[in-house]
């Protein structure tokens, strides 16, 4: 119980100094800068604003999400969506998820790994998967579901993401590091669709963004028209000739 009270007075004292005190008049509740997770917080909130997606995730009850599972995994066990990151560029399973304890949050290190890893001399991967269902707890959207609650219920002026990106598998100084934020919504959203596979809202990323692109080019000469199909998660929009976007 000492090691918890001392871990607690750290996280304190590690606090926003306004982190208590109670909202201000625009009646919100604010997200704390890891050191440089501004990036995030924007996307976050994006999330939170989306009525459907924060009631989607409160629809979610806890055995659907695996919450009685929580730290019953292996700690040092890398995220699946990296997991399935990898294995969707041909990686062996087996290696990736060794490539990714040894480089966690590194991709480009991890591909390196795999570069001159062989399957057929791992005895690791010669072991037949286990079969059926694996009972686990989906970290990410159990993480986004609290926060999200959070800022919901709480009087207070902001809020830590720190069981946030624990959830995303950021080890060390990761949250110190500026990464790019259409790719952080590509992987959140990724791993929020693998994540609700199995619950009452399966498609409810999908169902919220995404979209379909038609591509049409017409020959000036004969008149026929192509077409082509691709689908997105998000579309970039150019702004000019305006001082911000508000």
């Amino acid at each position: 119980m000492a090691d918890q009270g001392d871990n607690g007075d750290q996280k304190l004292m590690n606090e926003p100094a306004n982190h208590f005190k109670p909202r201000d008049g625009a009646g919100y509740v604010g997200l704390d800068n890891q050191g440089m997770t501004c990036y995030m917080n924007s996307l976050i909130q994006t999330f939170y604003m989306t009525p459907k997606l924060r009631e989607g995730l409160f629809m979610l009850n806890d055995e659907e999400l695996g919450v009685e599972y929580l730290g019953q995994e292996e700690e040092d066990e890398p995220p699946e969506h990296e997991v399935k990151q990898l294995t969707n560029m041909g990686f062996h399973k087996v290696g990736a998820k060794k490539a990714l304890k040894k480089h966690p949050g590194d991709l480009m290190a991890a591909i390196e790994f795999l570069s001159t890893y062989d399957p057929s001399s791992d005895p690791d991967a010669q072991k037949p998967e286990k079969k059926g269902p694996k009972k686990k707890a989906w970290k990410i959207p159990i993480a986004l579901r609290r926060l999200f609650a959070r800022l919901k219920m709480l009087d207070q002026r902001s809020d830590s993401t720190k069981d946030l990106t624990d959830s995303f598998g950021w080890k060390g100084n990761q949250a110190m590091v500026q990464h790019d934020i259409h790719e952080l919504n590509r992987k959140l959203l990724e791993a929020l669709e693998g994540s609700m596979k199995t619950t009452k809202l399966p498609t409810l990323c999908n169902d919220l963004y995404r979209g379909t692109q038609i591509e049409r080019r017409m020959c000036t000469v004969c008149g026929y028209m192509s077409e082509n199909k691709s689908t997105y998660m998000d579309i970039n929009v150019t702004v000019q000739g305006q001082k911000n976007i508000v």
